[in-house]
């Protein structure tokens, strides 16, 4: 998440978006004032007691849910980021976020964690999305509606499509004054071994269950299996 009142716009990160890669980019641009959640190099320095800078990793759930107390988790929400700047710069700050297809956001979240964790067992995607014994070890429902929804509607000015990148990136760049070249620094692609289409990994009950998870998603930009 990145607040820039240098250039007054507010980027808020969701999952398995390029949103690493995105905010990379933008924290470029960021001044001295401006609160950039995350690690380094961009991680915020002075918006926080400093004890919050060093929290183990462990402990980001606290971020989610007490801000004020513990810092801004690097997927803070909207709402989080009105309550505490106010409704000044939540009303006047260019606001924006990314969003991708639900079905293939969630292989996408499957297939980083099992690299991620080291595990070399042949992924069974279905079994494991099924399995409520994966679901209590794991973090496997995305937030990413929380991020950028209030009161169960979007709250964001633009919403950047994950499957034209490249073209939702131009026009935020556009809105903030920036000119020249865009390239985003390509992170976190490595981790889905199998690129072919994300359907050929689902069934057809699998394909209605993850669509159930995601109707807010799906309903409001259209989004098709």
């Amino acid at each position: 998440m990145i607040v820039s009142h240098k250039h007054k716009f507010i980027f808020l990160r969701t999952e398995k978006t390029a949103g690493s890669s995105l905010q990379l980019a933008l924290a470029g641009l960021c001044g001295p004032d401006d609160m950039v959640t995350g690690t380094a190099p961009y991680k915020h320095q002075n918006q926080w007691p400093r004890w919050t800078t060093m929290m183990p990793a462990g402990m980001a759930p606290m971020r989610r849910r007490f801000p004020r107390h513990f810092g801004f988790h690097q997927h803070a929400s909207i709402s989080q980021v009105r309550d505490y700047f106010g409704d000044d710069v939540y009303r006047s700050y260019f606001k924006f976020t990314i969003e991708r297809n639900p079905w293939d956001r969630q292989l996408s979240l499957y297939c980083h964690r099992k690299r991620k964790l080291n595990e070399t067992a042949p992924i069974k995607f279905e079994r494991d999305m099924r399995s409520p014994v994966y679901r209590g070890l794991h973090y496997t429902r995305l937030r990413n509606w929380e991020i950028y929804s209030i009161d169960d509607q979007v709250a964001v000015d633009y919403v950047i499509r994950f499957e034209d990148l490249d073209a939702g990136v131009r026009h935020v760049f556009k809105e903030l004054g920036v000119s020249g070249d865009i390239e985003l620094p390509r992170q976190r692609t490595r981790f889905r071994e199998n690129k072919a289409t994300y359907r050929d990994a689902y069934t057809p009950e699998l394909r209605d269950m993850i669509g159930g998870w995601y109707r807010r998603e799906i309903e409001t930009f259209g989004y098709e299996f």
